[in-house]
């Protein structure tokens, strides 16, 4: 099976690109992601299956029981998959934000939260600025010799 990413905040690299998706045959199979994904985020959480089971329904509106918990995350239970829809649930009531990170991982990228999103963004602004103040130093020399 797959590792799971951690859900810690990592330091920004602006240099290290994340790998491209990889299209081939299969690939993107994720159901043993999927299911590894979700049974360790309940693992992680120090919630009860039960009181994870009662927010989740809480916030879809839908009555999601234990019992449904349990066959989404049994690897014996094949016909029992997680419906994805419910993933942000499962986030907000565990704390977590490893099936998102599943999912921009599987698409070649990578998601920043809170000040990592900022520095981020930070991060591409100052790229502008750089190459903005390399065309204008280029413009005003063009200037000054013509």
């Amino acid at each position: 099976m797959a590792r799971m990413k951690e859900d810690a905040p990592r330091q920004l690299d602006l240099f290290e690109a994340p790998a491209p998706r990889n299209e081939g045959a299969g690939t993107l199979n994720i159901r043993e992601a999927v299911l590894e994904t979700v049974t360790a985020i309940m693992k992680a959480s120090p919630l009860s299956r039960h009181q994870i089971a009662e927010r989740m329904s809480g916030l879809t509106g839908t009555r999601i029981t234990p019992v449904m918990l349990n066959a989404w995350t049994a690897e014996s239970r094949t016909a029992h998959r997680f419906p994805f829809e419910y993933a942000p649930a499962l986030e907000a009531a565990c704390g977590s934000r490893a099936l998102t990170n599943l999912l921009a991982e599987l698409a070649g990228g990578e998601i920043y939260f809170g000040m990592d999103a900022l520095k981020a963004r930070l991060g591409v602004l100052e790229i502008e600025k750089a190459h903005l103040a390399g065309r204008i130093r280029s413009l005003k020399e063009k200037a000054r010799t013509a």
